[in-house]
């Protein structure tokens, strides 16, 4: 049963293979087959070599045409077969070349469109989905799995190699000497079925490995965003002590893996040994072989029995590649691509924004966090949003943002209501800034420039000015100064002004502000505010904030309390 399962898993991996890279893998097969060709006649080319010699060689020498005209010295044929093996050669290092870029070509390329393809699912699935798997998972895919996977990958190419260049020489073996090539394919066999074992618990490790690295991936992200939490517990000897059992293990799974392959190795090197020598005995004493019969056939199966070794471990290559693929093939096709239809015309917003009847809840839990919500937002104002924590004010961002859709209710944008086919128009006229500003590690004018990339410098200069946050020039290397992952060279006032800039220089139609402006001080929240008042003419404004005193200065406040609208503590249909 687990055979049929190991053969079904394999059979779906080499599948995916086809499909993604199914050109690709012709130029493999052909060149591979050309070297397999060559490679068999390179060892044909000893017959006629031999047939200089005192040893007698064998009557079918004389079948494949090898014999040399009596008139020819011994001078003239030598000199003919050493420039036959000298092309033979020089051609066959050329195939192999080939060969080899092929096979490099095709690995490239389906590693490239496997990371291409995760990429874009994460991208284009919405937010439930993707937030239904930890960050660290998806890290651990792109780079520990999808390269294991390649490793399956390399394993599936050079055993159809090691079988292209194999076959020809098996037929030249059974040409020779049908029985004894016979006799030794079989004890080949014997060996592998005597390996089976050691290959399900190739299979095994390479599961064990998988949740191993995705503990250890999210170990590293976990401590490392949390740094500053675990410092201030004085909690750093359980933390390295916690992170150096996690790498205990995978250093332990990583020795017996290497054990399991280094004795599947052995036990076919000391087979092949066995067998070759049980070869010879009975090829001379018992049947008689012609010496130079029996020398080819020794050849080729001294070059057969590392091939055979290395076929044993590219099959566990592909074993413990088979978990990382089923990892990959599952989050995948768990992350659906949300289906956009035809793009619509741009959605300016230039009257108003309509909340009709909108009720949301999130999925495993028992009330709604947004319920029957009705609220008018007029272009061009000011609508400050309010409320204690969970009352549903991220959730109607989340909801203007599309990263989420109503279960009940529309939400109506000059008349038309907004549908999924209307995101890529519709988020290209807002701009959001966050509660936790996203910064990458990069200069900060990279990190302005790349949303806005046609931004000039003097819009650049008036983003800065209208977000207050000038201070980058004062900085030591001004807009080139590099800010560390996430921004940590910044203080988090710092950070939210280089994000708002960011958000500001789009020029959007609705700007959408979650709490800011919350590690600022009151001086500088103000003065953001009295700019965003002086821009509301050229845009809309939506900004959550839990100061009362700035949020009346707005021309809407909008108070949430248990996902509805209230106001001084009264429940009202409208704002």
């Amino acid at each position: 049963m687990h055979g049929l399962n190991h053969f079904n898993d394999a059979k779906a991996f080499i599948q995916h293979i086809q499909q993604q890279v199914n050109k690709q893998i012709w130029y493999v097969v052909a060149w591979g087959s050309l070297n397999g060709f060559l490679t068999g006649l390179g060892i044909l080319l000893i017959l006629p070599l031999l047939s200089l010699t005192t040893i007698e060689v064998p009557n079918s020498v004389d079948s494949i045409g090898f014999r040399f005209p009596d008139n020819w010295s011994f001078g003239v044929q030598l000199t003919v077969v050493l420039g036959l093996y000298f092309l033979l050669i020089s051609l066959s290092v050329w195939v192999n070349r080939k060969a080899t870029l092929a096979s490099v070509t095709l690995l490239q390329k389906y590693v490239k469109r496997l990371r291409d393809e995760l990429f874009q699912h994460i991208f284009q699935s919405s937010l439930a989905d993707v937030w239904m798997d930890s960050q660290s998972r998806y890290s651990s895919l792109f780079t520990v799995e999808i390269g294991r996977i390649s490793l399956g990958v390399q394993g599936i190419v050079n055993l159809v190699t090691t079988l292209l260049v194999a076959l020809p020489q098996i037929l030249i073996a059974f040409y020779l000497s049908p029985g004894l090539t016979t006799y030794v394919m079989i004890g080949g066999i014997l060996l592998f079925i005597g390996l089976y074992r050691s290959m399900k618990r190739v299979r095994q490790l390479g599961h064990s490995l998988q949740h191993l690295n995705l503990g250890l991936q999210q170990a590293v992200q976990d401590q490392l965003n949390g740094l500053k939490e675990i410092k201030s517990y004085g909690a750093e000897v359980q933390h390295v002590a916690d992170f150096q059992r996690t790498t205990d293990q995978i250093q332990q799974n990583l020795i017996d893996y290497t054990s399991q392959q280094t004795r599947a190795d052995s036990f076919y090197k000391v087979g092949a040994a066995l067998l070759i020598s049980l070869f010879l005995g009975i090829g001379l004493l018992a049947f008689h072989y012609e010496m130079a019969s029996l020398l080819v056939i020794l050849l080729i199966f001294s070059r057969l029995w590392p091939a055979f070794s290395s076929a044993q471990r590219h099959i566990q290559s592909v074993l413990t590649a088979l978990p990382s693929f089923e990892v990959y093939q599952h989050t995948v096709s768990r992350l659906h691509q949300e289906e956009t239809g035809e793009p619509s015309e741009a959605l300016m917003f230039e009257q108003q924004l309509r909340f009709e009847k909108v009720s949301y809840r999130y999925p495993n839990h028992e009330q709604d966090a947004l319920k029957e919500i009705d609220v008018t937002i007029q272009a061009g104002t000011m609508v400050a949003l309010t409320g204690p924590s969970g009352a549903g004010k991220s959730t109607m961002v989340d909801l203007l943002l599309q990263f989420i859709e109503p279960d009940s209710g529309r939400i109506v944008v000059d008349g038309q209501p907004l549908t999924t086919a209307d995101r890529a128009a519709w988020l290209s006229s807002i701009a959001y800034v966050p509660q936790h500003p996203y910064l990458f590690y990069g200069t900060i004018e990279e990190n302005i420039r790349k949303w806005n990339p046609d931004l000039s410098d003097i819009e650049l200069e008036q983003a800065l000015q209208m977000a207050d946050a000038t201070f980058v020039y004062e900085l030591p290397d001004g807009l080139q100064t590099r800010i560390g992952d996430f921004g940590h060279s910044l203080s988090g006032g710092e950070r939210q002004r280089v994000v708002l800039a960011r958000a500001l220089a789009k020029r959007p139609r609705l700007l959408i502000m979650d709490e800011a402006t919350r590690a600022v001080d009151e001086a500088q929240e103000s003065k953001i505010f009295e700019t965003l008042q002086a821009l509301t003419g050229e845009m809309t404004i939506v900004y959550i904030t839990h100061r009362r005193d700035i949020a009346r200065l707005a021309d809407q406040e909008i108070c949430l309390t248990g996902g509805r609208i209230v106001e001084r503590g009264e429940v009202i249909e409208s704002v």
